[in-house]
């Protein structure tokens, strides 16, 4: 490293606004919930710990032979709508492996902005989730 400790400690205080930058676009991107065919779930953590326990709870009643016909869950409006055990299981599948999609690209952002070491390489990371 062939730098001063001034200009150390510019990239030091770019590194940090860069990834205050990256947790708030992170947290706007989770707002716009998560859109799997027609419906878009909200992904907020509470969500996404519900999702799991249904998909838990639909385990230990097919267990017991006890699965529903059909199961309610609700779109990031507030709509319900039932589906059937496959279709719901499908759709956590397809919401958690979009969830997961999402994780690994703000993991390699913030991967990439640690080690920037210069101004140009930090200007030329975009923080963007696809």
């Amino acid at each position: 490293m062939n730098q001063n400790p001034t200009q150390y400690l510019e990239i030091r205080k770019a590194n940090f606004a860069r990834r205050q930058l990256l947790e708030s676009t992170w947290k706007q991107r989770m707002t716009q919930g998560i859109t799997v065919g027609s419906l878009t779930l909200r992904c907020d953590e509470t969500d996404r710990s519900s999702f799991s326990q249904l998909l838990v709870m639909l385990a230990e009643a097919e267990r017991l032979e006890q699965l529903p016909q059909t199961v309610p869950i609700t779109d990031r409006g507030g709509n319900i709508h039932m589906k059937t055990v496959a279709e719901l299981r499908g759709l956590l599948l397809a919401y958690g492996s979009a969830y997961q999609s999402l994780w690994v690209q703000k993991a390699q952002l913030h991967a990439a902005i640690e080690q920037a070491e210069s101004m140009e390489s930090l200007d030329a990371i975009t923080i963007n989730f696809t």
